[in-house]
């Protein structure tokens, strides 16, 4: 081979030639200066070259352990903007766009301020909360009934939405039983406060009802009523008639997250005020659908027509009254009323205001 092998150099320092092909190379190395000299610039590989970047087992440990904690710190950064990102998504779309669309959100709030109030019997709502998360929202009430000088806690209740779905579990669930109310009444001592819910023998005018609640005749208060709705599936519907909050506006009921609370009114009762207070509850949890029909489980329809009937009703059918208990027994004597649903029984000072009291 008579022709330099410069250009096949490379492949025969990376043992790419075929056996025939290197020692053709071989035997030209041999007897040319010049490729050989061309051989010998490429730099040799030693065992230095080959040494692991480590000294010794420590050192491996160590580098390793770098490694994983850069990784840790990257992924946890990550997982920070992932969720910042979420949060963000969250408060500007999921919430305002999907969540509160068509203000389902701000009507599933109101039904579930209102919604004790309308259907138990002498419930007021003393806190409201909202809170969100990535893709519904909650809303919780506090609720209790006046007793005394104080209120009985009846724990909380909460209303779930989500993108797609509404909880209709907003309601307390109050016994419908009617007990004789000598069998209670006779057995309590004459210091216990008592809360008893009642029917009247003979509906009221709203006029005559609201004359029984400032002077019942007895040291007594009446705190909530119940008004008639003619043929409504739901009997009746009522109102505190001295509630414990005002009610809570649309701004507030929209927020994502919102903490609402307040003590027991100190106003007197007001039987006009509580008819226009569940006219507009109802108006309220009316005007989106999807949660008047939650609320119902009967469709929108039910609930529009509780509003209507309620911007009609002109009588009282029953009352909440909460007092001593000799002093609730003379007053429910005087009305001629024999039977009801025992509320609350408390050891309690009828010293602070109730109702105005």
């Amino acid at each position: 081979m008579n022709e330099h092998v410069t250009d096949r150099l490379d492949d025969y320092v990376e043992d790419r030639l075929t056996l025939g092909d290197r020692e053709d190379v071989d035997r030209h190395l041999s007897t040319c200066d010049s490729c050989a000299a061309a051989l010998r610039s490429y730099d040799p590989v030693t065992p230095d070259d080959l040494r692991l970047p480590f000294d010794d087992g420590d050192g491996l440990r160590r580098t390793v352990r770098r490694a994983i904690g850069r990784t840790a710190v990257d992924a946890a950064a990550l997982a920070v903007i992932i969720l910042v990102l979420g949060v963000l998504v969250s408060l500007f779309v999921v919430q305002p766009l999907l969540i509160n669309r068509s203000n389902r959100a701000v009507a599933a709030a109101r039904a579930a301020y209102e919604a004790p109030m309308l259907f138990s019997p002498g419930v007021s709502v003393s806190r409201l909360t909202i809170s969100s998360g990535l893709v519904g929202r909650t809303t919780t009430v506090e609720i209790d009934l006046p007793l005394g000088s104080s209120v009985q806690p009846l724990g909380s209740i909460a209303s779930e939405i989500g993108v797609l779905s509404v909880d209709s579990q907003w309601a307390v669930n109050e016994t419908d039983v009617l007990v004789p109310l000598s069998d209670v009444l006779d057995g309590v001592d004459r210091g216990t406060v008592i809360t008893v819910a009642f029917g009247l023998p003979e509906p009221l005018s709203l006029g005559d009802a609201q004359v029984l609640a400032d002077d019942p005749g007895r040291d007594v208060r009446l705190t909530w009523a119940g008004f008639d709705l003619g043929s409504s599936i739901f009997g009746q519907v009522g109102y505190p008639l001295c509630r414990m909050l005002e009610a809570p506006s649309d701004q507030l009921l929209g927020a994502s997250s919102a903490s609402y609370g307040g003590t027991l009114a100190s106003a007197p009762p007001s039987v006009e005020r509580a008819a226009t207070s569940a006219r507009e509850a109802l108006t309220a949890i009316a005007s989106n659908d999807e949660v008047a029909a939650a609320l119902s489980g009967a469709g929108p329809g039910p609930v529009e027509s509780l509003a209507e009937a309620m911007g009609e009703t002109r009588s009282v059918l029953s009352f909440v009254v909460t007092g001593p208990s000799p002093e609730v027994a003379g007053f429910l004597r005087d009305l001629g009323v024999a039977d009801g649903q025992v509320l609350a029984v408390g050891f309690y000072s009828w010293g602070s205001p109730v109702c105005g009291r």
